[in-house]
C-alpha cells in the first residue's frame, strides 16, 4: 500500500449503513478418508487488449465426477496456482470479475493427470473503466468536459469499526461495519470546471441503496459522488485551473454478507495509482453457535439400538496452540455406551456463514490427534492445536435397552482453546423403552352379545417371523361356539414417540389361517420373512351361562405360550346407588335381576335399607324382552310388593305372565334418606331366587352403597375463585346443608395473607336445588334469589371490617343459605399467592364447624412497556416511548425511579437530550419539572420523580441518534415503593430497533450538537451571573427539553442537542438583574450538523434603584432648596457632587446599583449651617 505526504489538506466523512440478513442452508461436504495425488492448476487472469495481468477476480473448479466445487481467487500477478485437487475432469468458470472488469463467460474444459495445466482467462474493461476518448462538450464557460484518464487515487486504507486496519490476521465480522480512508493526489495538472475522475470501488462492500454526494469544505474547487449500486466514485471539478489537490474522503460502510457458499478469505482489490492495492479479508463466520451437536435415536426413537453423534467444533475458525475437542453423554434412566471403533475425526474449511464447505480430511488417531476415551466421554486433543478450520467428531452410542426407564439422552460439545472454553453446543433427545411380550392372550365378555371376545398379540417384540411360525390356539371349553366370520388379523405398527400400538389395516393375506373348530381352536402359519407384529381378534359365544373358568392358550412352534383363563360369572344380579337429591333428602337406587337372559320360574326380590335410608319412597318394576325395548309391569297382575318387611326394606314377586320369563328385570325406586343421624355412607342391600325347573336358586345378597359429598356431612362446605377481570376472589359458604334445626347459627370468617374485605359485597342467597349444595361453583357464579330483611335465612346481625365480617341467624332453624362476600389483594399492583379463608359456623357455641379452602389469588397490573420506531424523517433516529402503566385514582404510584441502559453496539448511538418529554396521560400535559430530575450518565440516564403522585399512567418520549447502522437496544427498569412486591421480571422492559441509514451530503440525517451559554454581568463582563434561567422550544413553540439555569460559573451546558433551529428563551433573570432583552421572547439559534459547539455569551444588566434626599429646617420642618450634597461610595470614593436641592427640598438620584452609600452635605443653603454629618443608605437588589 502507498502513502503519500499531504501538503492541501480537504476531509470529508460519510458513514453508510447496512442492514445484514441472514439466509443459511447446509452445506454438503465430501468426506475423504484417504489422501490422494494432488495435481496443480495454474489459472492467468488478463486484460484481453493490453494482456496486462489483472488482480481480483474469482473463479470456480468443479469436479466432473464428483460434483464437489471449489472457489478460488486471484491476488497477486494476475495468477492463481491451485495444488489440492486430485486426477480427473474439471470444468472452471470465472465467478466474479475483476474490479471494472467484464465477467468472462466462457467455460474452460481440463483434464488433470501427472502434470500442470494452465488456463488463460481474458476480459475487458467495463465502458466507466476503458481510457476515454475527450467529448468535447460547451461548458457554462466554454471549456471541454473531460473524463481524466490519470490515476488521482493515491492510497487507501481499510479499518474496522474500532480504527485497526484489516488484513489476514486482523479479522472481521461476516457483513461487519469498515471504514474506507481513500487519499486522492495531483500536482502539475490543469483540470476544468465539468472534468471528472472516476474509480470503481470492490464489490466486497455493500453501500446500500442510496446514492451518496459530498464536498471537500473549505475548498470549493470539486466534490465528489457514490452510486450505491455500481460502486463508481466520481470527483468533479467546479474551476478551471486546478493544478494541485490533495483530496480525503472517508467512507464508514460494512462489509457485505457472504453467503454460505463463500470462503472466508476474501479480497478487496483498489485500482489504485502506480498498482492495485489488494487487502486480503479473513471474515469471522456468521454462525449462532460455535460448536453444534446433532443426536439421532436409530432406527427410531421407540426401543433405539443406538444413537448417532455428529459433532462440529470451531465454526467460528478460531486459532489456538491449544485445541481440545471436548464430549460428554448422559442418558436418564438408563445408559449407553460409546463404540471405540465408530469414532471418526474430520478437519474441514467453514464458509462465511459457518458451515462446512469443500472436503472433509479424516485426521489420524495419534498423528493429528490424541484420543482419550471414556464409555459415556471423549477428549481429542488436537496435535497442533485449532488452526482456523473447522472439525467433526462422529460415533455411534450403543443403548442398554433393557432399563424401560431410560427417557432422555443426550450430548454435549465444547470447544477449548489456551484460554479455555471458547464455545459449547448440546442437543437432548427423547426415547422410549417399551418392552413388549412375544405372545399375548386376553378375553373381554360382552353381556350384550353374550360373547367372549378375544384377542392375541403377536410379535409385538418385533421379532423375525419365518414361513415356519406356526400359532396353535386351542380353547378347551366345548359350552361355546366360534362366532362365523369373527376372526380377524391386523398389522400392528408403534407410536414414535409413545411406543403405544397402533392397528392398523388388515393383514390376513400375510397369514393362512386353519379351519376353524366349533368352539374356536385353529392353527396359524406365515407366509413371510421380515419382524412385523400383528392383532388377532375373534368371538366364541357363550352356549352355558353356568359360572367357570375357561381356559385359552395359543402357542408358537418354539414353545412360546400365552395362556389365558377366563374366570366367567353369569350377570343375574345387580344394584346400583343412584343420584342423591339433598335439597329434597332422597336417593334412587336400581335393582337388575336376570341380565343374561336366563329362563327363571317365580322370582323373588328382596331389597334391604340401612342406616340412613329411611322408607321407600316410589317404585318402577320394568320387564325387557330384548335391549332395545322395554315394558313397565303393572302391580297386582305382573308383580306383587310386601313394603313391610323386617328389616326394614320390601320384597317383590312377579307373577301373571311373568311368572316364568327370560326377560331382564330392573326395579328403579325412590328412598327418603336423613343424613342427620350421623350415616357416613348409604347402602342398599338385594338378594333375589327362582326356580329353574329343577331347584330353587339362591344368590348372594350384593350391596350397592354411595358416600354422600364431604360438604353436606359437614353441614356446609366452602368455596373461592379469583376474578382476574375485577382484581378480587368471590367467596361462597354454604350454611346448614342437610337443614338441621339451629337455635342461632353464627358464622364468622377472618381474611388473612395479605387480602382485604370488598365493602358492599355481602350477599345471602336461597338454596334452590341439590346441584348448588354439591357444586358451590353454580351459586357462586349465578345470582340467584337473595333472601330479604326479615326472611328466616336473613342475618339478625351483621358486622364487618376490612379483615372480618361476623354474621348471626337468630331465625335460621331447618332453613339453609349461601354466604356470598368478596375479598381483595391489599397490594393492587402484584399479589401471587395462595389464599387461605376458614369459615366458622356454630350453634350459638356449640357443635363447630370449620369450612376452609384456599384459592389462588394472582394480580399483576402491568408496570412498564417499551417501544422504538425508527424516524420518518431522519434514518439514524429512533424515537422512543416508555409508559409507566395501570396508574389510576385507585392504584396511584409514588415518587418513581426510571432507570434506561442504551446498548450502542458499534453504532456510536446517544442521546438526544433536549428531546425528553415527561408527559401525564390523562391530561396529555407535561409535567411539571419541579416534580423531576433527568440525571445523564455516559450510555445511561435516570427519572427520578419528586413531591410526586401519580393518578394517571407517565409516558416518557425521547429520541437516540446513530452514528452508524446496526441494532440498538435499551433496556428499562421502573422502582417505587409500590413496586416493593413487584418482580423484577415486570419491572424490566427490553426494546431493540436497527436503522439502516445512509450519510452523506444532503441524505437527511440528525446530527447531534452542543450549545454553551455563559451569563455575564452587562457592564462587568468578567462578573458571570448564576441563576439565570433558560428554556429552549421548537420553532413551532414545543417545548425542547427541560428548564436550565447557570452555575456558580454563569455556565450552562447543553449537550446532546438535535442539529436544527430553536428558539432560546431566557424565562428568569439572576437575582438583581433584568432580562436579557434580546433573548426575553426569544431568538433563533442554530445548533450545527457539524457538531461545532454553539457559544452563547448573553448579558443581564442589573436593576438599579434610586434614593430622594429632603433637606429641611430642623426647627420648622420647612423644606430647603440650594443645599449642595456629594454622592459617595462606601469606601468614601465621590461618585457625584453638585447634587442641589430643588424648590421641594429635593434631590433624586437615579440608576443606583445595589451597594451601601453616603450622601455629604458641601453647601448649606443661605442662612444656615452647614451639616456635614454623612446621611447612609443602601440599594438592595429588587429595590
Amino acid at each position: 500500500m502507498k502513502y503519500m505526504v499531504k501538503w492541501r489538506g480537504f476531509f470529508i466523512v460519510a458513514i453508510i449503513g447496512l442492514l445484514v440478513f441472514q439466509n443459511v442452508s447446509p452445506v454438503l461436504a465430501t468426506i475423504v478418508d484417504e489422501k490422494t495425488t494432488m495435481i496443480t492448476l495454474k489459472i492467468i487472469k488478463e486484460d484481453k487488449d493490453t494482456k496486462e495481468k489483472i488482480n481480483g477476480s474469482s473463479f470456480e473448479i468443479k469436479n466432473k465426477k464428483t460434483g464437489e466445487t471449489k472457489e478460488v481467487s486471484i491476488t497477486e500477478h494476475g495468477t492463481i496456482i491451485e495444488n489440492s485437487l486430485s486426477e480427473g475432469e474439471y470444468i472452471v468458470k470465472e465467478k466474479k470479475a475483476a474490479p471494472g472488469y467484464t465477467l468472462d463467460e466462457q467455460t474452460y474444459n481440463v483434464t488433470l493427470a501427472d502434470k500442470e495445466e494452465a488456463i488463460t482467462s481474458s476480459s475487458t474493461k467495463k465502458e466507466a473503466e476503458k481510457t476515454p476518448s475527450v467529448t468535447e462538450q460547451p461548458s457554462k464557460k466554454g471549456n471541454l468536459k473531460a473524463v481524466i484518464t490519470d490515476n488521482i487515487f493515491t492510497a487507501v486504507k481499510v479499518e474496522n469499526g474500532t480504527g485497526n486496519e484489516l488484513g489476514a490476521t486482523n479479522r472481521i465480522k461476516n457483513g461487519g461495519a469498515v471504514v474506507l480512508k481513500m487519499n486522492f493526489t495531483f500536482s502539475g495538472k490543469n483540470y476544468k470546471a465539468g472534468d471528472t475522475f472516476k474509480t470503481v470501488l470492490p464489490d466486497s462492500f455493500n453501500f446500500g441503496t442510496t446514492n451518496l454526494t459530498g464536498d471537500f469544505l473549505p475548498s470549493t474547487e470539486a466534490k465528489w459522488d457514490l452510486n450505491a449500486s455500481t460502486r463508481e466514485l466520481t470527483i468533479t471539478f467546479f474551476k478551471d485551473g486546478v493544478q494541485e489537490g490533495n483530496y480525503d474522503i472517508e467512507l464508514s460502510t460494512a462489509l457485505k454478507s457472504f453467503s454460505e457458499t463463500e470462503k472466508t478469505s476474501q479480497v478487496a482489490v483498489f485500482n489504485t495509482a502506480g498498482g492495485n492495492t489488494v487487502y486480503q479479508l479473513e471474515i469471522i463466520p456468521e454462525v449462532d453457535k460455535a460448536t453444534q451437536v446433532m443426536l439421532e435415536a436409530m432406527p427410531s426413537k421407540v426401543n433405539p439400538d443406538k444413537a448417532t453423534v455428529d459433532a462440529r467444533f470451531n465454526l467460528t475458525k478460531e486459532t489456538s496452540e491449544l485445541g481440545e475437542l471436548r464430549l460428554s453423554d448422559t442418558a436418564y434412566g438408563g445408559s449407553t455406551i460409546i463404540n471405540r471403533n465408530s469414532i471418526k475425526v474430520y478437519s474441514t474449511d467453514i464458509s462465511a456463514k459457518g458451515t462446512f464447505i469443500g472436503s472433509k480430511q479424516l485426521l489420524t488417531e495419534n498423528t493429528d490427534y490424541e484420543l482419550i476415551y471414556a464409555p459415556s466421554g471423549l477428549t481429542i486433543k488436537l496435535k497442533e492445536g485449532l488452526k482456523a478450520k473447522g472439525y467433526q467428531v462422529t460415533y455411534e452410542r450403543s443403548i442398554d435397552k433393557t432399563n424401560s426407564s431410560l427417557s432422555t439422552i443426550g450430548t454435549s460439545a465444547t470447544t477449548v482453546g489456551s484460554s479455555g472454553m471458547l464455545s459449547n453446543g448440546s442437543m437432548t433427545i427423547s426415547v422410549t423403552i417399551k418392552a413388549y411380550d412375544h405372545l399375548i392372550k386376553k378375553a373381554v365378555y360382552n353381556p350384550v352379545t353374550q360373547c367372549i371376545d378375544w384377542t392375541i398379540n403377536v410379535n409385538y417384540d418385533l421379532a423375525n417371523l419365518t414361513p415356519g411360525t406356526v400359532l396353535t390356539d386351542v380353547l378347551t371349553d366345548d359350552n361355546v361356539s366360534y362366532v362365523a366370520d369373527s376372526l380377524k388379523i391386523k398389522r400392528v405398527t408403534f407410536n414414535e414417540e409413545s411406543g403405544e400400538a397402533v392397528i392398523g389395516d388388515d393383514a390376513s393375506n400375510d397369514w393362512t389361517v386353519s379351519t376353524i373348530s366349533d368352539n374356536g381352536s385353529f392353527n396359524m402359519n406365515y407366509k413371510k420373512t421380515d419382524e412385523k407384529a400383528y392383532q388377532v381378534t375373534y368371538s366364541t359365544k357363550l352356549t352355558d351361562f353356568s359360572p367357570r373358568k375357561i381356559k385359552n392358550e395359543v402357542t408358537d412352534e418354539k414353545g412360546v405360550k400365552a395362556t389365558e383363563n377366563f374366570d366367567f360369572k353369569p350377570d343375574l344380579l345387580n344394584k346400583e346407588a343412584g343420584e342423591i337429591d339433598y335439597y329434597n333428602n332422597t336417593m334412587d337406587w336400581t335393582i337388575t335381576v336376570n341380565s343374561e337372559g336366563i329362563n327363571m320360574q317365580n322370582i323373588n326380590i328382596v331389597d334391604e335399607f340401612s342406616t340412613g335410608v329411611k322408607s321407600l319412597v316410589s317404585y318402577n318394576v320394568y320387564a325387557y324382552p330384548s335391549d332395545s325395548g322395554y315394558k313397565l309391569l303393572t302391580e297386582g297382575r305382573d308383580f306383587t310388593i310386601q313394603k313391610d318387611v323386617s328389616p326394614a326394606g320390601f320384597k317383590i314377586k312377579l307373577i301373571g305372565n311373568y311368572a316364568t320369563t327370560d326377560n331382564k328385570i330392573v326395579v328403579k325406586m325412590k328412598t327418603k334418606i336423613d343424613l342427620t343421624d350421623g350415616a357416613k355412607t348409604l347402602d342398599n342391600k338385594a338378594s333375589f331366587s327362582y326356580f329353574d325347573g329343577s331347584l330353587t336358586q339362591y344368590s348372594e345378597t350384593i350391596k350397592a352403597e354411595a358416600t354422600p359429598e364431604t360438604s353436606i356431612l359437614a353441614n356446609g362446605g366452602k368455596v373461592g375463585k379469583w376474578n382476574p377481570a375485577t382484581g378480587e376472589i368471590n367467596w361462597i359458604v354454604s350454611v346448614n346443608a342437610m337443614g338441621k334445626k339451629y337455635d342461632k347459627l353464627v358464622l364468622d370468617d377472618e381474611f388473612l395473607d395479605g387480602t382485604t374485605f370488598v365493602e358492599g359485597s355481602l350477599q345471602y342467597r336461597n338454596v334452590v336445588n341439590s346441584s348448588e349444595l354439591t357444586d358451590l361453583s353454580i351459586p357462586l357464579e349465578i345470582k340467584g334469589t337473595l333472601a330479604q330483611v326479615g326472611d328466616a335465612n336473613y342475618p339478625t346481625k351483621i358486622d364487618t371490617s376490612a379483615n372480618k365480617i361476623h354474621l348471626e341467624f337468630g331465625n335460621l332453624d331447618t332453613n339453609r343459605v349461601f354466604v356470598k362476600y368478596k375479598t381483595k389483594p391489599k397490594d393492587n399492583w402484584f399479589f401471587s399467592q395462595w389464599v387461605n379463608n376458614k369459615a366458622i359456623v356454630s350453634d350459638n357455641g356449640a357443635d363447630e364447624q370449620i369450612y376452609e379452602t384456599k384459592e389462588f389469588a394472582f394480580l399483576q397490573n402491568e408496570v412498564i412497556k417499551v417501544a422504538g420506531n425508527i424516524d420518518n424523517v431522519y434514518g439514524n433516529k429512533v424515537n422512543w416511548n416508555m409508559e409507566l402503566l395501570n396508574i389510576s385514582p385507585e392504584r396511584t404510584l409514588s415518587n418513581p425511579v426510571i432507570t434506561n441502559r442504551l446498548e450502542q453496539g458499534n453504532t456510536g448511538a446517544q442521546f438526544i437530550k433536549n428531546s425528553f418529554q415527561v408527559i401525564n396521560t390523562k391530561t396529555n400535559e407535561p409535567i411539571n419539572e419541579e416534580n423531576y430530575d433527568i440525571i445523564f450518565e455516559g450510555n445511561t440516564f435516570t427519572i427520578q420523580f419528586k413531591n410526586y403522585t401519580a393518578m394517571a399512567p407517565i409516558k416518557v418520549s425521547y429520541s437516540t441518534i446513530s452514528l452508524l447502522s446496526g441494532p440498538i437496544s435499551n433496556e428499562t427498569t421502573v422502582e417505587a415503593e409500590d413496586f416493593s412486591n413487584v418482580p423484577m421480571f415486570f419491572k424490566k422492559r427490553n426494546a431493540a430497533v436497527s436503522p439502516v441509514f445512509t450519510v452523506g451530503s444532503g441524505s437527511g440525517i440528525a446530527t447531534i450538537g452542543t450549545i454553551k451559554i455563559t451569563k455575564v454581568d452587562e457592564d462587568d463582563t468578567t462578573k458571570k451571573l448564576e441563576g439565570a434561567k433558560f428554556q429552549l422550544y421548537t420553532l413551532d413553540g414545543e417545548k425542547s427539553g427541560q428548564e436550565i439555569k447557570t452555575n456558580s460559573e454563569g455556565e450552562i451546558l447543553l449537550d446532546g442537542i438535535q442539529s436544527g433551529k430553536y428558539k432560546l428563551v431566557e424565562t428568569e433573570a439572576p437575582e438583581g438583574y433584568n432580562i436579557s432583552d434580546e433573548y426575553k421572547e426569544g431568538k433563533e439559534i442554530t445548533v450545527n450538523s457539524s457538531g461545532e459547539e454553539l457559544l452563547l455569551t448573553i448579558k443581564n444588566a442589573m436593576k438599579k434603584g434610586k434614593v430622594i434626599l429632603t433637606k429641611k429646617d430642623s426647627a420648622s420642618d420647612e423644606v430647603l432648596a440650594d443645599a449642595e450634597f456629594e454622592l459617595q461610595n462606601a469606601a468614601g470614593s465621590k461618585l457625584k457632587e453638585k447634587l442641589t436641592t430643588a424648590a421641594s427640598g429635593n434631590i433624586e438620584i437615579t440608576d443606583l446599583a445595589p451597594g451601601d452609600y453616603k450622601l455629604i452635605e458641601t453647601k448649606a443653603p443661605a442662612g444656615y449651617q452647614l451639616d456635614a454629618t454623612p446621611v447612609h443608605f443602601t440599594i438592595d437588589f429588587n429595590q
